[in-house]
């Protein structure tokens, strides 16, 4: 009978849009938010050629992660592996096989390991700027994100760092399990409905970083323009204080 749900569960998972899907194997959203297995978190961080994380980018996640995780021994950020510039349509299959070959930290002793890919390219489904595959594998599509200011009217006013910021922290917020994503929920905020995109693990609250539209190239342009939400809400941040974060 466990074997049922579990093909069950596989199925549902393959079939549901969204920017999370498949479980990894490595840390779960408890790892990454409390320090009764794990006192250090390690961001690995590989980026294609040209598509580095801005230091602005880098410094607003370690704020935003010290903030709400409990980890004695901080959150590393670690810069990785420079990955070839390939403009490619990606599936989730060859996202995953491609972040095998290319991840070099491990989860161990006292350090639990998260792997984010800035990727060259789009996903095959092209509206998609960011996934977190289970728990342990984001994967950013950088030339979808930097396609958000492709319409600016002025060329120059239109900056992508609030929407790498938006994109970035959502999916690490589906990585800590919100919303009724792997911890559970003080109280009931989690969406619906979603105009767009399936509403499963996303926050009903639209000024929460949490929100669907996040995930979405066409949503995030047209509802916020270029200013998305870049924080969790109070409901993020007791969730996460009560799986054990700050």
């Amino acid at each position: 009978m466990r074997l049922v749900r579990i093909a069950a569960l596989l199925a549902l998972l393959v079939l549901l849009p969204g920017c999370f899907t498949f479980p990894g194997s490595g840390g779960g959203p408890r790892d990454y938010v409390s320090s009764s297995t794990y006192t250090k978190w390690v961001i690995e961080i590989d980026y294609a050629t040209g598509k580095t994380p801005s230091s602005d980018l880098l410094s607003f996640l370690d704020r935003e992660l010290e903030a709400v995780v409990s980890k004695p021994q901080g959150v590393e950020l670690r810069l990785g592996e420079s990955l070839p510039n390939a403009d490619r349509t990606w599936s989730d299959g060859d996202v995953r096989a491609f972040a095998r070959d290319h991840a070099s930290q491990k989860t161990g002793g006292d350090t639990v390991v998260l792997h984010l890919l800035f990727l060259a390219g789009r996903h095959s489904d092209g509206n998609v700027l960011g996934v977190a595959y289970g728990h342990d594998l984001i994967a950013i599509f950088s030339d979808s994100v930097n396609s958000l200011c492709s319409g600016a009217i002025v060329p120059g006013t239109c900056s992508t760092a609030p929407f790498y910021r938006a994109v970035v922290l959502h999916e690490l917020g589906h990585a800590m399990g919100l919303v009724n994503n792997g911890i559970d929920m003080v109280r009931d905020h989690e969406a619906k409905s979603c105009a767009e995109n399936n509403p499963k693990g996303h926050s009903a609250n639209q000024n929460s970083v949490m929100t669907c539209e996040v995930e979405s190239a066409s949503a995030l342009g047209q509802l916020f323009g270029g200013n998305p939400p870049q924080a969790f809400d109070n409901d993020d941040r007791a969730d996460l204080k009560a799986a054990g974060g700050k």
